[in-house]
């Protein structure tokens, strides 16, 4: 870009007339301050790009932060209403799931009922046999029971040995008695 005013400086020096060399002069400053501004206009337009990128590539691992907080926060909530041993939902969960069904109920919901488990002797097992077997007993009762419930009914593991069942929407008494005694 140099070549191009040095060109228009030799033509009109070459008639060298003050007129030729005034023009000479006032092109070669358009010239170099053309390429000054096309200089700069490079440079900010190479910033601005600079800046787009470093804005899109942190709003990106932004979003993947949020991300993984949010999955991390929903992990922690499903930690916290689950028994770590049978998978099945714990004293929290259940106990919120109570408070959901009374006060349905006082709305005029569907009637529930609510059915308590505690093995007998338990304490025994873990005494003589371990505590692993004192586990493994647990997690066959949590899952023959899941077994024998169906989708309206909710089972929880309440305590060490204890279990809760809610059944929601009965409508006969004997129903009950029947799941009861299974």
């Amino acid at each position: 870009s140099t070549l191009y005013p040095l060109s228009f400086t030799l033509f009109f020096f070459a008639r060298a007339t003050l007129m030729s060399v005034a023009m000479a002069l006032m092109a070669v400053a358009f010239a170099t301050v053309l390429g000054l501004l096309s200089s700069r206009a490079n440079n900010w337009i190479t910033s601005l790009a600079r800046r787009e990128f470093i804005q899109a590539s942190l709003t990106a691992d932004l979003e993947k932060e949020i991300s993984e907080r949010k999955q991390t926060e929903r992990e922690m909530v499903r930690m916290m209403h689950t028994d770590p041993l049978t998978g099945l939902p714990n004293r929290t969960a259940f106990l919120e799931l109570l408070a959901t069904a009374f006060a349905a109920a006082k709305g005029g919901a569907e009637p529930f009922a609510i059915l308590y488990l505690d093995l007998d002797r338990f304490k025994d097992v873990n005494e003589t046999l371990g505590h692993w077997s004192g586990d493994e007993l647990l997690k066959a009762v949590a899952k023959r029971v899941g077994d024998v419930l169906r989708e309206a009914v909710s089972l929880a593991r309440v305590g060490g040995d204890e279990f809760g069942i809610f059944v929601a929407g009965f409508e006969i008494r004997a129903r009950i008695e029947e799941l009861a005694s299974q």
